[in-house]
């Protein structure tokens, strides 16, 4: 049968250093399913941050350090079948 699915991921402000000296923006991205499945098999198409949201994921070694931004729309399809 037929599968719909979403998701979604809120990340609040947070320090971006063990110092607590400054703050990382919020984010909050989508995601979404659409599947198919029938007797053994199964195809899937996922959609990972459905709404393109620019956000960074993580920070590196504070002020001085990198920003780590999060992956842009991605699309990533799959195709499965039991034994």
């Amino acid at each position: 049968g037929l599968t719909l699915g979403a998701g979604f991921n809120y990340v609040s402000d947070r320090f971006g250093d063990l110092a607590n000296s400054f703050e990382v923006d919020s984010y909050f991205i989508t995601s979404a399913v659409i599947a198919y499945e029938s007797d053994n098999w199964r195809a899937a198409v996922n959609f990972r941050n459905l709404f393109d949201v620019e956000y960074i994921e993580s920070v590196a070694n504070g002020r001085g350090g990198e920003n780590f931004p999060g992956e842009g729309f991605t699309v990533i399809g799959s195709f499965s079948i039991r034994f």
